[in-house]
């Protein structure tokens, strides 16, 4: 689906409306057997943890497939599959492939209120469910925070690895974080931008700017209440694109993210991080933006839904 995609994603920032029931999740379901089938075989028949499970559970609706009601509504198929397996267990995997079969960039509209976008008669709250235990808690350290080079970094296990992979893809020429902390964040990211063989400039941002000297990162000290102050239009309009745009201040998250809108170009990321309890501000700037942001859900959802300290926050600039 990652081909079609982004159009199918454009569909819905124009609110489109699409009937979920029992017929379409069937084809779903067939379409992402086929496919899971072929990334098998990529991946030479040698399965990751998931795939065990993925396993189970299609086979599970395989020997069903003739008895499933597929004519009627997904409530009727969640409580049928019941008598073979937990609903919790069936609701997550109906979740994963129909958050599969809609693509890699999806509206924030669509993670966040899926009912008000799909047409169902069963509540679809299931769709947007984080898959958040203990562990993720435990995931900056049970006791002690992460570290590089014996600097702190105020980041997740998960977010380490999903970052240096889209850093990868991406391949940024800037990297603006605002939002400092104590720096290591900023030097992790030069680290691998420059194992990686690429030059990017990286400027940190923060109201305490850490005593840091390093190749390629600027720390900047200043206030996020007066970001165009510090952060100044004729520096920024000559910033190499792509950029990837880091929030993790959690000051004038609404004002920060408005500001550096007008410098972003189409293909740059924006991620907000922490941003669970900042849901209210990103809403607001995906409104009063046209929606000119979509979800990346293959890396908010790659080691589960929201499994990342940037829930429904990885942005892309699409337009």
């Amino acid at each position: 689906m990652e081909t079609t995609s982004i159009i199918e994603a454009q569909s819905y920032a124009k609110k489109t409306i699409r009937k979920l029931d029992g017929a379409k999740l069937k084809e779903i379901y067939e379409k992402f057997s086929l496919a899971w089938s072929e990334k098998m075989l990529t991946q030479r028949n040698v399965p990751i943890f998931s795939d065990h499970i993925i396993k189970n559970v299609l086979q599970r609706f395989a020997v069903n497939l003739e008895k499933i009601p597929w004519d009627k509504d997904m409530q009727a198929i969640i409580s049928f599959m019941e008598d073979f397996a937990p609903r919790e267990q069936i609701e997550a995997f109906l979740s994963q492939i129909v958050n599969w079969y809609y693509g890699r960039y999806v509206t924030y509209d669509m993670r966040i209120k899926p009912n008000e976008l799909i047409e169902s008669d069963v509540d679809l709250n299931f769709l947007k469910k984080p898959d958040r235990d203990g562990a993720f808690i435990l995931s900056q350290g049970s006791f002690e925070c992460l570290k590089w080079k014996d600097i702190i970094l105020f980041k997740t296990v998960h977010d380490l690895a999903i970052t240096q992979m889209l850093l990868w893809e991406l391949q940024p020429k800037t990297i603006i974080e605002i939002g400092s902390g104590t720096g290591g964040g900023a030097i992790w990211m030069a680290d691998l931008m420059a194992s990686y063989g690429l030059k990017t400039r990286i400027i940190s941002f923060d109201l305490v700017k850490p005593a840091i000297k390093y190749d390629s990162v600027t720390f900047l000290k200043g206030d996020c209440n007066e970001i165009e102050k510090y952060m100044k239009a004729k520096v920024l309009e000559k910033l190499p694109h792509p950029w990837m745009l880091i929030e993790d201040a959690h000051v004038n998250v609404y004002g920060v993210l408005k500001y550096f809108h007008e410098f972003m170009e189409k293909g740059d990321y924006l991620i907000v991080e922490d941003s669970d309890i900042k849901q209210e501000e990103i809403n607001q700037f995906i409104q009063d933006t046209d929606e000119s942001y979509l979800v990346d859900a293959k890396y908010c959802d790659f080691f589960g839904r929201n499994m990342t300290c940037s829930y429904d926050s990885i942005f892309r600039k699409m337009k």
